[in-house]
């Protein structure tokens, strides 16, 4: 397969394809629709003319065994509620 056309995580990629590793994401802009979808690893995927990829691969955030992680502010609120 060409190297242009294929990415691993950390590298840049123009190309259709990318391989996305294990832990790690994209976001994928649907230009017909104006949607920004998630694509999780591990997984070979391949980009359609309409879709762009606008972030990726990034590696994941895990939370080691025995180990928490508290979300402060999870959703901003209006004055209504």
């Amino acid at each position: 397969m060409n190297p242009s056309t294929t990415t691993t995580a950390g590298k840049s990629n123009t190309g259709p394809v990318y391989r996305i590793p294990p832990y790690h994401y994209i976001h994928v802009l649907d230009q017909n629709t104006n949607v920004t979808r998630l694509e999780i690893g591990p997984k070979t995927f391949i980009k359609q003319d309409n879709e762009t990829v606008t972030v990726g691969p990034e590696k994941m955030i895990t939370v080691p065994p025995r180990h928490y992680c508290v979300v402060e502010s999870p959703v901003v609120r209006n004055e209504a509620g």
